[in-house]
């Protein structure tokens, strides 16, 4: 019997998966200058740059200001290289890649970028670089934007399941073909076996507006060393960190402007090296008073017009307080009418609901 056990835990160990957890991207960090970088870009490695740097070239440096007056930025976390970019004209040009061939097949991997704006770009998302990741001529993810500022880094990040492929070839391509702006930086890209990673998932992530208030509440699959950062957006686009917690299950009131109709949400899940594990979906909160609702009169009846947030009912009641009628069912959720039949009278009450709001608006109506 000793010796059968013997054989089967030899067995186990001979056919046990070793999980990689080295970075497969070579010079990754930009620390070895040029070396394995496949690019349409001219490099400053081979013909010498002008200064400042061309659109269409790119240039591997410490500081970017060296190259170009305009530039700031460093590398990651401040120091190191960085593979410092003038975006070309031209989209679809090949920014980044490199072909990475000991994949193992059946095996989810988890691939990383840090990508940084080098020029002023006055708050418009058109002078920002419009990044399209890709493996295998696939698209992953949607097209990742650089951020509002300089001097700060954003994360893109992916997982990616290679089933029986055993090379990847991984494409950094930049869509925005606009000469101002459209400067930007990257570097730490690594593509490494997931299971280096403890799995961590995002379980629930929703918001609901009261009396000014947003409320963000999340619920997430419990794992060691994590750190939870909630982050707010006003256009969807930029995004800023409002709240760090540790707790897989946490809630947040955000104060809201009056002023700011929509308001957008998302929650990041990090490792203790501070690297995405997790991202969330997309939740919007909307803060909508009575004076935002729109009120139209024609000779059918009565129109709310509700820009910022879908009515889902309108209940209307008499001077006496007696229930009339109800409308629960519109064309379009962002407005409902009141037709005459429904009226019981030239002036009288509407309680209409939204999505998290309920408001009583008193309502004349003559022929």
């Amino acid at each position: 019997m000793k010796s059968v056990f013997i054989f089967l835990l030899m067995a186990s160990v001979a056919t046990a998966q070793v999980c990689n957890v080295s970075n497969l991207v070579s010079n990754g960090d930009f620390e070895s200058g040029y070396s394995n970088i496949g690019s349409d870009y001219s490099s400053c490695g081979v013909v010498p740059c002008s200064d400042p740097l061309w659109e269409g070239q790119y240039i591997v440096t410490a500081n970017a200001v060296t190259v170009h007056s305009a530039f700031q930025g460093t590398g990651h976390n401040g120091t190191g290289n960085l593979m410092a970019v003038n975006g070309a004209g031209t989209p679809n040009t090949i920014v980044w890649t490199q072909t990475i061939t000991n994949i193992k097949p059946n095996t989810k991997y988890r691939f990383d970028a840090f990508v940084s704006t080098l020029s002023y770009t006055g708050g418009d998302v058109n002078n920002t670089a419009f990044l399209q990741f890709s493996i295998n001529g696939t698209p992953i993810g949607p097209i990742f934007n650089s951020p509002y500022d300089m001097l700060q880094w954003d994360e893109f990040f992916t997982l990616w399941d290679f089933g029986t492929n055993s090379s990847a070839v991984i494409t950094i391509i930049n869509q925005n073909s606009s000469s101002g702006g459209n400067d930007f930086g990257l570097d730490d890209i690594s593509f490494i076996e997931d299971c280096a990673y403890t799995p961590l998932s995002i379980i629930t992530f929703n918001t609901s507006s009261v009396q000014g208030i947003n409320r963000v509440q999340w619920n997430c699959v419990k794992g060691q060393g994590r750190s939870y950062v909630l982050e707010r957006s006003l256009d969807s686009y930029r995004y800023s960190p409002i709240f760090t917690s540790l707790k897989e299950v946490d809630r947040y009131d955000d104060d809201a402007d009056p002023e700011q109709k929509l308001v957008y949400y998302r929650l990041k899940v990090l490792s203790d090296k501070g690297t995405i594990v997790s991202l969330s979906n997309v939740v919007q909160a909307t803060n909508v008073s009575l004076e935002d609702i729109q009120i139209m009169y024609d000779e059918d009846g009565i129109l709310f017009l509700s820009p910022f947030v879908n009515i889902k009912s309108v209940e209307v009641f008499g001077l006496d307080g007696v229930l009339w009628g109800s409308i629960t069912s519109f064309e379009d959720e962002e407005q409902s009418k009141i037709p005459k039949s429904l009226m019981p009278g030239p002036v009288f009450y509407c309680r209409i609901k939204t999505e998290n709001e309920t408001f009583v608006k008193k309502v004349g109506w003559s022929e």
